[in-house]
């Protein structure tokens, strides 16, 4: 690559893409077991409980951003240090705002509040408050990454995952109560707050400046036509989960749910390369390299391909008797279910959304998924 674009060997991104792809397989792998200690120690109906919550948070997670810390990946690796403070302060903002909305939202008091939510009402605010303060909180997954500190970002990454798991599964091993997993979930997300605000003040600063109406104003018009693009794609596939927690029981919906899992399979892989990639893609395009960026894109995704296909091929073999072994037999129903979504997943290897993103096509991506239907 030119020193314009940020001289990074391939071998280097791909050392990173490798650590960073170690580091989410490790956090999913924690979030696949603990379902392990769940459903052996949790009812069908307070395990449905706790897919449901994450359904919630799910679903919000794919609006509430905007894509506003994606849009660090663009800024950031190209400014000066008090431009980059000042678009990681624009995102913590929007965050705050938007993840306060989410709650509102979600509170006991909303009377548009969905009808598959009211089983968790009985809890009132503390959903709410843990879905509001997760929104914020997800600023840490990506601003290690985007400042190119892998090891920050592992250390943090895999604290957290394990926070989580030990704390939840200690919930429903001596209580079988999701009360109480849920205020340890709470525990879990202030701490991974203050985890961000301490990055945040030791990288960065916390000083001035906070907002700059003009920044703000072209960081949101770059983040907008991508979040809401993300936002019809997140909801368009989370609708199916939605129709099982509005129509089945809380038992055959958290068997519903347990097949979507393969969903994470392909995240870890996408997600891992192209994120360890587009710090030096952005330079890239910045230099006006775009030949360069665009093969670093097609090799990212080869990479992933290589990866990806023969673990969905053995994952729709061997579908039935990975649920019964890993879930037992009482969530069998969700192998078929499981098939289904493999091969949607198939098309999913080839990841476009980094390259639409440099290339400030959000709207025309924007346009294309809402008028693409939602077979």
């Amino acid at each position: 690559m030119s020193a314009a674009g940020g001289s990074v060997s391939f071998s280097r991104l791909k050392r990173r893409a490798l650590s960073i792809g170690a580091v989410k397989a490790f956090d999913h792998a924690m979030q696949f077991l603990l379902p392990l200690v769940l459903v052996r120690c949790l009812d069908t109906a307070t395990f449905g409980e706790y897919r449901l919550l994450w359904l919630a948070v799910g679903t919000i997670m794919s609006f509430a951003t905007l894509n506003m810390c994606g849009t660090l990946y663009y800024f950031v690796p190209r400014s000066d240090a008090r431009r980059k403070r000042l678009y990681i302060h624009h995102t913590l903002l929007f965050l705050a705002a938007s993840g306060l909305l989410c709650g509102l939202f979600l509170s006991p008091a909303n009377p548009l509040l969905p009808a598959p939510m009211r089983p968790l009402e009985e809890h009132g605010l503390l959903v709410p408050a843990f879905v509001a303060l997760w929104v914020i909180a997800s600023l840490l997954d990506r601003l290690p990454t985007v400042d190119e500190r892998i090891a920050w970002q592992a250390y943090a990454t895999v604290s957290v995952s394990a926070m989580r798991v030990l704390l939840t599964a200690a919930g429903a091993w001596f209580t079988g109560d999701f009360g109480i997993m849920l205020w340890l979930l709470t525990a879990v997300v202030l701490t991974k707050v203050a985890l961000l605000a301490y990055y945040i003040w030791r990288r960065h600063g916390l000083g001035r400046p906070w907002f700059e109406r003009a920044a703000f104003s072209e960081q949101f018009r770059h983040s907008a036509p991508l979040g809401l693009n993300a936002a019809c794609y997140g909801l368009r596939g989370n609708a199916d989960q939605w129709v099982a927690a509005s129509l089945f029981s809380l038992t055959s919906f958290a068997a519903f749910s347990i097949a979507a899992v393969v969903g994470q399979l392909v995240q870890i892989l996408r997600t891992s390369v192209m994120e360890s990639f587009l710090p030096s893609m952005s330079r890239l395009q910045a230099a006006g390299n775009e030949r360069g960026m665009l093969e670093m894109n097609s090799r990212g995704n080869v990479m992933v391909g290589k990866l990806l296909y023969p673990g969905l091929a053995f994952l729709f073999v061997f579908a039935p008797e990975l649920v019964t072994m890993v879930y037992t037999a009482s969530y069998s129903e969700a192998a078929p279910v499981m098939r289904v979504y493999i091969l949607g997943m198939v098309a999913s290897v080839v990841e476009m959304g980094s390259l639409v993103m440099l290339l400030r096509q959000g709207t025309y991506a924007l346009g294309v998924t809402a008028v693409t239907p939602s077979a």
